[in-house]
């Protein structure tokens, strides 16, 4: 990545010229400040930061961790422009595109209706241009690539204003809520701290939909062996069943289940590590 060609103001820009030497640790240590937007942007740049520092990747590693601490702070930042890298000629016009639609529904709400899609949306758009320009790991472009276009129609249906129904038309049911995803570090099974106002949000739809059900199915990436992945997939569902319950949820409502790297949401080949697949699913049944 070269840094130097980033056009960018105030305290990021500040931390980016200076990336490599963001001490980590004490990063991936911060106690996030700022909207839901802005902690579960956190905590997706200090995911991508502890992948490029498994790969010994120090440079995107540190910048990846000087973006986690200013939105740490609670400043928000906008995705990288791909004016500022070098990437393919043909593909200029996709990055443009989805970089514009992007920041179209952040600016239209999206960060304060669904604050973890969105962060989630932004985070993969950045790690789209990180990976296309480096240009020599395929899978890890088309992973982030799709995580983004992804993530950018949830956000964008979220935002969508619902259409105008003719009076005389009979009003459809409400759809039923969820499902709901929450997402874990790499080996990680605690509930990251940007999550716990989702489990609040989901615990007070439960209550509102008065489902006969809870499922809570656990779930890993393929990195690491089957028993391992299994017994952290149970822990996961555990983790986000105890969240519930302490949220009011009755513990008689929740199923848990645990599936391992058995059933990816995003598939991969045997060994490689995926956060859209490092997951707890919540659904409610009627």
């Amino acid at each position: 990545m070269k840094l130097s060609r980033f056009l960018l103001s105030g305290a990021l820009a500040l931390l980016l010229a200076n990336c490599a030497y963001v001490d980590i640790d004490n990063v991936r240590g911060m106690e996030p400040q700022g909207t839901d937007f802005t902690k579960a942007l956190f905590a997706e740049y200090v995911t991508l930061a502890d992948e490029e520092v498994a790969e010994f990747d120090w440079d995107n590693a540190g910048m990846y961790a000087s973006k986690a601490q200013v939105v740490g702070g609670g400043e928000a930042i906008l995705p990288n422009d791909p004016a500022n890298h070098e990437l393919p000629a043909d593909m200029m016009g996709d990055f443009n595109d989805g970089r514009a639609r992007l920041i179209a529904a952040l600016d239209a709400g999206a960060r304060d209706i669904i604050p973890v899609d969105a962060a989630h949306a932004q985070a993969m758009y950045d790690c789209w241009i990180e990976e296309q320009e480096e240009g020599h790991q395929p899978e890890d472009i088309a992973r982030c690539k799709n995580a983004f276009w992804g993530s950018l129609a949830v956000i964008e249906a979220a935002i969508k204003p619902a259409p105008e129904m003719a009076a005389e038309e009979p009003m459809e049911e409400p759809a039923w809520p969820g499902p709901y995803i929450i997402y874990f570090g790499f080996d990680r099974d605690d509930i990251a701290e940007s999550a716990t106002s989702v489990i609040s949000e989901i615990a007070a739809q439960i209550a509102a939909a008065g489902p006969s059900k809870v499922t809570v199915y656990g779930h890993t990436d393929r990195a690491g062996s089957d028993d391992y992945n299994l017994d952290l997939s149970r822990r996961r569902a555990d983790n986000v069943a105890a969240a519930l319950a302490g949220a009011g949820v009755s513990g008689d409502l929740l199923e848990i289940m645990e599936f391992g790297e058995s059933t990816p949401l995003v598939p991969t080949d045997d060994g490689v590590r995926n956060p859209e697949n490092r997951r707890v699913e919540i659904t409610l049944v009627p």
